[in-house]
C-alpha cells in the first residue's frame, strides 16, 4: 500500500476533477470542504490516507452536527467528501470504501419574494439609460425563466433562439432550454436596440448577452449588487435581496401557477426531481386549498361546475 500524505491526496483528486471538466467554483468549493476533513482527520491524529477509517468518518458528521450548521450545509460537506474517499478507493490507496451517510433534512420553507414585491422592484426602473434598461431586462429574465446567477452572466446572444427559447449550459456541462414569455420578448427587444446603438463604434465585444458600461461580461457581484440596490428602492426587506431567490420566485410561481414538478424540474437543470420538491413545502396551505379546487376532477368534467 502507497502512503500518501493528505497535501498529495488532495492535489491529485482535484486534479482527476478538473480532467473530467469540472467548472472552477465547483472545485473550489471541493477544495474548502475537502480540507476541512482532512484538517479534523489531522486534530485527530491521523496524517495520511491510509490511517482513514470509519471511526473518524463517524466522528466528523458527529463534529459536524455538534457546530449546529444547517442539515444543508451538513450534506454538501458529506457529499464532497465521499467522492474524494470513493476516488481514494478507486485508485487502491484505502483497502475499504469509505462512505458518510447523509442526514436527515427538515423540511424547509423558503421565504422567497411575494408578487407584490416583484412588480416593487420592476417598477424601479424609470429611466432610458443603457445600465437601467438592461438590468430590468435581467431582472425580468430572472423572474420569468428562473436562471442561475452563473447562467444569466454566461448567457450568449447566440443562445437566444427565435422559437423563444433559450439555450442553458448549466451546472455540470448540463444542457437544457428554457422557454421565455412574450413579455420578456418585448423587453429583450428593447435592451437590444439600446446595447446596438451604446456600443455602436466598439469591436471585438465578448459574445455575452448583457455587457458592463465598458463592454466586458457581468459578473455575479454586478448581479447581486443590482439586486440590493433595486430592492432597496423598492423597500424589500435586505435578507430576501440576494439574485438566487429570483429561481425560488420563479419556481414556487410556476408551481402555484399549475406546472408539475417534472417539468419544473427539466426548466431548472434540476438532475434529479427530489431537489425540485422541496419549493413545494412554501406553498401555504390555503394556496393548496384554492390549487386543489381548480384542478378538481369532478370540477372540470364536463358540467361539473353548475
Amino acid at each position: 500500500m502507497v502512503i500518501l500524505l493528505f497535501k498529495e491526496a488532495l492535489e491529485e483528486f482535484l486534479f482527476n476533477c478538473e480532467v473530467e471538466g469540472l467548472a472552477k467554483e465547483t472545485l473550489k468549493n471541493y477544495t474548502y470542504n475537502v480540507k476541512k476533513f482532512l484538517q479534523f482527520a489531522e486534530e485527530n491524529n491521523i496524517f495520511n490516507v491510509e490511517e482513514l477509517n470509519k471511526q473518524i468518518c463517524k466522528s466528523y458528521v458527529i463534529y459536524l452536527r455538534r457546530q449546529e450548521y444547517e442539515e444543508s450545509y451538513i450534506n454538501t460537506s458529506i457529499t464532497t467528501t465521499n467522492l474524494f474517499l470513493k476516488y481514494m478507493y478507486e485508485e487502491g490507496y484505502v483497502d475499504e470504501l469509505l462512505n458518510m451517510k447523509i442526514i436527515k433534512e427538515k423540511d424547509k420553507v423558503i421565504e422567497t419574494f411575494t408578487n407584490e414585491e416583484v412588480q416593487a422592484m420592476l417598477k424601479t426602473f424609470k429611466k432610458r439609460s443603457y445600465i437601467d434598461i438592461r438590468d430590468k431586462t435581467i431582472m425580468m429574465m430572472m423572474v420569468d425563466c428562473g436562471l442561475r446567477a452563473g447562467e444569466i452572466c454566461k448567457l450568449r446572444t447566440t443562445d437566444i433562439k427565435n422559437n423563444m427559447t433559450l439555450f442553458i449550459q448549466g451546472k455540470g456541462k448540463k444542457e437544457r432550454y428554457v422557454p421565455f414569455s412574450p413579455a420578456l420578448k418585448k423587453q429583450m427587444m428593447k435592451y437590444e436596440r439600446v446595447k446596438e446603438s451604446y456600443f455602436m463604434d466598439e469591436f471585438n465585444l465578448p459574445k455575452c448577452y448583457f455587457l458592463t458600461n465598458d463592454g466586458r461580461q457581468i459578473t455575479r457581484f454586478v448581479l447581486q449588487w443590482m439586486v440590493a440596490k433595486v430592492g432597496e428602492k423598492a423597500g424589500v426587506p435586505k435578507d430576501k435581496c440576494f439574485p438566487h431567490n429570483f429561481r425560488h420566485y420563479f419556481a414556487v410561481s410556476s408551481l402555484k401557477n399549475g406546472l408539475d414538478l417534472y417539468s419544473l424540474s427539466r426548466v431548472l437543470g434540476h438532475s434529479e426531481i427530489q431537489t425540485t420538491t422541496f419549493y413545494a413545502n412554501s406553498i401555504k396551505d390555503e394556496e393548496i386549498q384554492e390549487l386543489s379546487l381548480q384542478s378538481s376532477p369532478l370540477m372540470n368534467l364536463k358540467g361539473g361546475r353548475k
